[in-house]
Formats: C-alpha cells, sequence, structure tokens
C-alpha cells in the first residue's frame, strides 16, 4: 500500500514537472513571437524541434523534421508566428502523450504557390495508435480544441484525426 502511495506521488510529480516544462516553453514562444526585430519563421521552429526531438527519441519516436527554406525564411506577422508554434507545440505533445507504439513522427512546412495566392501548409504526423478511449479523451478533447482555437483565429483550415498508419495534424494558411 505504501509503495503504490509513493507510486502515485511520483507520477504526481513528474506530471507536474512536464506542465511546468510545457509552461516555460509557451513562455519562450511568446517571447521569441513578440520579440522587436522581425525573426523568420524558422528560427522559431528550430527551438520546438530542439525541444521535442529528445524527448521523442528517449520514447523511441524518430523525428522527421522538413522545412522548405522558402517557409524558413518567411517573416509572418508576430500573432500569426506564435500561433503556429503554439499549434505546432500542442501536436508534437500529442505525439509525446498519446501515440503509443509509434516509432516515427513527421513534422513538414511549405510554402506553396497557389494560382492567386501563397500557402503555408503545415503537416505533424506519427505511426502510433494513440491511448485507449478512456485514458485520452479529455486530455486529447482539450488540445484539439486549443489546435481549432489557432485554426479559427487564423482563418485556415485544419484537419485532424487518424490516418492510416496513426495520426495527422493539417494546417493551410493563405499569406
Amino acid at each position: 500500500m505504501l509503495a503504490l502511495a509513493l507510486v502515485g506521488r511520483l507520477w504526481h510529480r513528474w506530471q507536474q514537472g512536464r506542465a511546468d516544462e510545457q509552461a516555460l516553453l509557451s513562455l519562450r514562444l511568446m517571447r521569441e513571437a513578440v520579440r522587436a526585430e522581425p525573426a523568420a519563421l524558422g528560427d522559431g521552429l528550430h527551438g520546438l524541434q530542439a525541444h521535442f526531438q529528445p524527448m521523442l527519441a528517449e520514447r523511441g519516436i524518430r523525428l522527421s523534421w522538413q522545412v522548405d527554406e522558402a517557409a524558413a525564411a518567411l517573416h509572418l506577422p508576430a500573432r500569426s508566428r506564435l500561433h503556429l508554434m503554439r499549434l505546432v507545440q500542442e501536436a508534437l505533445d500529442n505525439v509525446v502523450r498519446h501515440a503509443e507504439g509509434a516509432h516515427a513522427a513527421g513534422f513538414e512546412l511549405r510554402l506553396l504557390e497557389e494560382p492567386a495566392h501563397l500557402s503555408l501548409r503545415l503537416c505533424i504526423r506519427d505511426d502510433g495508435r494513440g491511448k485507449p478511449e478512456g485514458r485520452r479523451a479529455e486530455a486529447t478533447a482539450r488540445g484539439i480544441a486549443m489546435m481549432e482555437r489557432i485554426a479559427s483565429d487564423l482563418g485556415a483550415p485544419l484537419a485532424i484525426g487518424p490516418a492510416r498508419p496513426g495520426w495527422v495534424v493539417e494546417l493551410t494558411l493563405k499569406l
């Protein structure tokens, strides 16, 4: 019984540490997004890659990170940069927390030349199974709702859901 209580306390501390870590990352993203000089989108994304790559590797998940040069060099308004980075943070955090059995995850950012405009296409996917419904429902619902709010604020269509295999988050932002 004592061992169970100790495990419970340790689990709670670990969860609190993860929450603190995510809060600090969110603050860093906000600071990066509102800095005085305009920054290229790739600068902020590099910080997210550096944060999540070792975390995923620790869980046996290889992260493929593909950002084309035009997208990396793109200068967006601070608000849009922050929204995009928060969406990437939430999507990758979901891979960390929910992609059971995953071996690979991918991040892709491309600048697309459409006939009448440019678009930024963001795609995050994994090959995991996800957690059983009861264990992920509330946390997943909050994360998806947040990503939907971000996409709505950006005026960008968002697709989130199961893929074969795994899970995918896709956003296309008209520029």
